[in-house]
């Protein structure tokens, strides 16, 4: 018999006494009683069977009767003891009992038959005068391992065609097997084989006519065993969603200052055309549709008084009514006054945590323990409350697209009557809309949220190790065997693809992601491309970036490659924009309308501002206060850059028009 597996430590058994009766007679009495020994058991053949690697703890009953004086268990003679079986003897009595015999250490041993024999005898052990009953018992390990546990079909309702799946079989080659299913619409291209083997599934999905969730199971039954093994099957059909390339929109009129039209890209993730129509819940908006894009702007021939005003843009479907429709934000600021640049004093971030809104002309900031809110345009604060425990740190401000919830961290020690101290992350997710707190004590994800993301009218958060969660920080997608650590990972909002920077090499992974509101998984991201600006040195590296939203181009800080275009397939080097001689690029930011803006320090002019346009263009520079920033973000309507000074504990504010 083969040797089983090497870790598994054997267990040595002896043939050992249980009980022996007594007995009051002499000599003469035993030679007698001899004639009467007997040993009856229910069972000569107990066969286990266990798929490799699986734990198991099958456990057989047997009944004894006997005659004799006491109950003898062990293995037989000629069998060596083995690592796989527990047994014992239980509910012991002077004619019966019970024995347990149990299968253990079974995930440990490597695929075979093994065999092994017990002996129960009875009789007097002192004469040697014992009569038996053998128990053959045998184990067969099966392999019949998967690549997966679980099998996954996502498609849109309408989709005719969606892509097969296939599962692999490892097996020895001797081992037969068979695979059923036990729905129509699921189908295997074989459905028997033996040894390893591929198995590819086919879904028909033309017979469904609503979005929903489909389940089937697949079954492999190892032949000469009969035991088998289920692989769930899911099919998850998606419903039909209508979705924006912006979720929000800034408007603004000052005297000085203006931005008063927005095109965005309609979108939807159906496999048919959807008409659509835009409706916007306030007079001052005019909207312009085209089969694919929505201009959103202001109505002059509305006046409004001085102030802030808000509407939404709501994009639904003419004739499906099942569609999920789209809404967008907007917000107006008019004022009959001119705007300076700004400074404004006593600003002392927590670990650089600002963030703007996505369609109101406010700046979140987070000191001490408290988020404040202050004006783009006034220099005002607005708001301020408290979010963490005192004497903690608000930070890690992560804004969902649409500008209504707001991600943020705080750490906390907490010591212990004896001195102990634990530490304590707080996450907490924040409803701007009336600024309420919601801690979210059950998040699952391992690392720091970095960025929102929206996959066809779903919003996700990516974490520094590209895990995908839900916003409530429930993880539902980790690809961990090829993980890897950033703080920049950016979305070109009209094909949402996903940029994420290895900072490791300075290359860009780029990711195309699909959601499906049905399956386990409702979100899986795959790695299409891998580039590395090839102007870049071996010791030269990328410190920040940006992705315009059709993804013709990328923008970065770096000593070579500012300007990388894109055509869909080829990435290529347009290596540094136009500009001075000397500069060091400290920022990057990216306008609604996809050109860059870059904070940059000149020898002559000191710390600037170099504007350009969507043909990479410099079509403007400006010159800030004269402080070195540490980061700079751009208001929703591009009319100002936020620049914050930390050596000065200001926000500077600059026109940019």
């Amino acid at each position: 018999m083969k040797e089983y597996s090497r870790y598994f430590i054997r267990t040595i058994y002896t043939l050992a006494l249980v009980i022996l009766v007594q007995s009051c007679g002499g000599s003469s009495d035993a030679d007698k009683a001899a004639e009467n020994y007997a040993i009856s058991v229910d069972t000569s053949v107990i066969n286990f069977s266990n798929e490799f690697l699986k734990v198991s703890e099958d456990t057989v009953s047997i009944t004894v009767d006997y005659t004799g004086k006491g109950l003898l268990l062990g293995y037989a003679p000629d069998n060596q003891p083995v690592g796989w079986l527990n047994f014992s003897t239980e509910q012991l009595s002077d004619s019966s009992a019970k024995i347990t015999v149990k299968l253990v250490n079974a995930d440990n041993i490597l695929p075979d038959e093994y065999r092994t024999t017990l002996r129960v005898s009875t009789g007097d052990a002192n004469q040697v005068n014992l009569v038996h009953h053998d128990i053959d018992i045998s184990l067969l390990i099966w392999q019949l391992t998967t690549n997966t546990d679980q099998i996954t079909f996502q498609a849109t309702l309408g989709e005719e065609n969606i892509d097969s799946q296939t599962l692999e079989i490892t097996s020895e080659s001797n081992n037969a097997w068979t695979a059923s299913v036990d729905v129509d619409w699921l189908t295997l291209d074989k459905i028997s084989g033996e040894g390893a083997s591929t198995i590819t599934l086919s879904a028909d999905v033309t017979t469904f006519d609503s979005a929903n969730l489909y389940q089937a199971q697949l079954t492999l039954t190892e032949t000469s065993s009969g035991d088998s093994k289920v692989i769930p099957v899911e099919l998850g059909l998606d419903r039909h969603y209508l979705y924006s390339s912006h979720t929000g929109i800034a408007f603004s009129q000052v005297v000085n200052l203006e931005k008063l039209s927005q095109q965005v890209s309609i979108s939807t993730n159906s496999p048919n055309t959807v008409n659509w129509q835009a409706t916007a819940s306030a007079p001052w908006l005019t909207l312009t549709p085209s089969s694919d894009t929505l201009t959103v702007a202001i109505n002059n021939n509305v006046v409004l008084n001085d102030g802030l005003h808000t509407s939404t843009v709501t994009i639904a479907s003419v004739d499906d009514n099942d569609a999920v429709a789209e809404t967008i934000n907007v917000s107006f600021y008019v004022n009959s006054v001119s705007i300076d640049n700004q400074v404004i004093d006593n600003i002392s971030l927590n670990n650089n945590s600002i963030v703007t809104s996505t369609y109101l002309p406010y700046v979140y900031l987070a000191q001490d323990n408290s988020l404040y809110t202050y004006h783009i345009h006034t220099g005002e604060q607005v708001n301020m409350f408290a979010v963490a425990p005192e004497n903690t740190l608000l930070e890690q401000l992560v804004l969902s697209p649409n500008g209504e919830t707001l991600l943020a961290i705080a750490n906390e020690t907490v010591t212990a009557e004896d001195g102990t101290e634990t530490p304590i992350t707080h996450r907490y997710k924040i409803n701007l809309l009336d600024n309420t707190i919601n801690t979210l004590t059950d998040s699952d994800i391992e690392f720091e949220p970095v960025s929102f993301i929206t996959v066809s009218g779903r919003e996700f958060v990516v974490t520094q190790a590209l895990e995908f969660a839900t916003i409530d920080l429930k993880r539902v997608f980790w690809d961990s065997e090829n993980a890897f650590f950033t703080s920049l990972i950016k979305q070109a909002n009209i094909t949402e693809t996903v940029y994420a920077l290895d900072l490791l090499d300075s290359s860009f992974k780029r990711y195309t992601l699909k959601a499906n509101d049905f399956t386990s998984q409702q979100i899986s991201a795959q790695l299409s491309h891998q580039y590395r600006p090839t102007l870049l040195g071996d010791d030269q590296a990328i410190s920040d970036f940006v992705v315009t939203d059709n993804e013709q181009a990328l923008y970065t800080v770096s000593p070579t490659s500012e300007w990388i275009s894109f055509d869909g397939n080829t990435y290529t080097d347009q290596g540094l924009l136009p500009q001075a001689e000397g500069n060091t690029t400290l920022q990057l930011v990216k306008t609604q309308n996809n050109s860059a803006n870059y904070v940059r320090f000149d020898p002559n002019d000191g710390f600037l501002i170099n504007i350009y346009d969507q043909q990479q263009q410099l079509s403007n520079t400006l010159i800030t206060e004269g402080n070195q920033p540490l980061n700079s973000v751009l208001s929703a309507d591009d009319t100002r850059m936020l620049l914050y000074i930390n050596s000065e504990n200001q926000l500077e504010l600059v026109n940019l028009q």
